[in-house]
This record gives C-alpha cells, sequence and structure tokens, in this order.
C-alpha cells in the first residue's frame, strides 16, 4: 500500500454521493466545498472501496442519482484527481479485527483499516460518531454544525 502525504484526510464514500443529492441541498452544498477545499489542497484521499460504492450508490434504484456512464466518468475523474488506496488482504483481515473489537458494520471497518493501514488520522465520514477515535483514527462528520473545513485543510 503507498502511504499518501502526512496530513492527508481519507473521504469516505457518503460526502461523494451527497455533492450530487438534489434532495439535500444542506449536505450537497458541504459535500462539495469539502471535496473542492480537499482537492485544491491536496489533502484529500479516496480508497478503492470509496470508488467502487460511489458508482453503487448513485446508480441504483429505479431513481438513481446519477446515470451509471456519469457516474463512472466520475470516478475514474477522482481516481486521477486524488491518491486512492486499494483495499487488499491484510485490510480486510485488520477490518475483521477492528469488526469484533470495536462493534463497527463491517463496510466502516474496511473504511477505518484502510486510514489505519495508511497512516492516516482522519476520516471524514458521516457515518460514524463525530469526533469518534478508534485506535489512533479519527472520524469527522462534515454536517455536523460544528465542522471546521478550513482546520481539517490545513491540518488540524
Amino acid at each position: 500500500m503507498r502511504i499518501p502525504a502526512s496530513g492527508s484526510v481519507f473521504v469516505d464514500t457518503n460526502v461523494f454521493v451527497y455533492a450530487y443529492d438534489r434532495s439535500e441541498p444542506v449536505k450537497r452544498e458541504r459535500a462539495r466545498e469539502v471535496m473542492l477545499t480537499l482537492g485544491e489542497t491536496r489533502r484529500g484521499v479516496v480508497s478503492t472501496q470509496v470508488l467502487t460504492e460511489f458508482v453503487a450508490v448513485t446508480t441504483r434504484g429505479r431513481d438513481p442519482l446519477l446515470d451509471e456512464s456519469f457516474a463512472i466518468g466520475q470516478a475514474r475523474a477522482l481516481a486521477g484527481a486524488w491518491p486512492v488506496l486499494a483495499v487488499e488482504r491484510e485490510t480486510v483481515l485488520l477490518a475483521f479485527a477492528c469488526r469484533q473489537t470495536h462493534d463497527v458494520h463491517l463496510w466502516d471497518a474496511v473504511l477505518w483499516a484502510t486510514a489505519r493501514r495508511a497512516r492516516i488520522d482522519t476520516v471524514v465520514s458521516e457515518d460514524f460518531q463525530d469526533g469518534r477515535c478508534i485506535e489512533g483514527v479519527r472520524f469527522v462528520d462534515p454536517f455536523t454544525a460544528g465542522f471546521d473545513l478550513t482546520a481539517l485543510a490545513a491540518g488540524g
């Protein structure tokens, strides 16, 4: 696994999904701010899991958020612009241990394990309690009132 630059921030799928969700205008705007800021500061990191989940979530159901071709194009563009961490065998095994030890959903445990193995200490996600820290990895919910994007982008 390639180790990203120090101070990198791992961004979960839900942030990218909200960037296209017209039914959630406040979250949509915040998601876009997060993507733009972390992209411009070159601090944002994603994983293979995030890219595939983005396409799956935005294209499912009778009324998908995005057309499949567009969603795949967006995922490809993101993969070209941001570092992408691979979910490898060791990551999955670490996720299983996290799942059993910390009682988190399996896909969230994979997210945590990917960050942990890459030595990334901050994950931006709505799926964890804001501020929760699991073995050195802190989760920040970008959709809370106290979220500070400026501090996050500056390394805080």
